[in-house]
């Protein structure tokens, strides 16, 4: 889904269903599971999470979020589309965000 992406992630990336830009809406497994990084560090855990809402409606669209610590009641981002050259910008925005958050640490080192 986000191939051409370097999210820099020594953790886990859930990417179970290729969503396909491009494919008519109707085609594609539209779920709200479709796309997740983990940035794991001592105490510190961020999830860039992607989904889609309602799930298997094409009236829905794309939810990008940022979570902290596993704290999926107060995102510090989320944004929302059903456009994925859109959605494809926000996950560009959620990467320098987590990066910047993890820039004082060792994670990159």
């Amino acid at each position: 889904m986000f191939d051409d992406v370097d999210f820099k992630s020594k953790s886990y990336i859930y990417n179970p269903v290729k969503f396909v830009p491009g494919k008519c809406l109707e085609e594609q497994f539209l779920d709200e599971d479709l796309f997740q990084v983990n940035y794991d560090l001592e105490d510190i855990h961020y999830t860039i999470d992607v989904g889609w809402y309602p799930a298997f409606s094409t009236s829905g669209s794309f939810r990008i979020v940022i979570v902290k610590n596993c704290n999926w009641d107060e995102f510090l981002y989320e944004k929302r589309t059903s456009d994925y050259g859109q959605l494809h910008k926000y996950m560009g925005e959620c990467v320098a965000i987590v990066k910047q958050l993890l820039e004082s640490t060792e994670y990159f080192a």
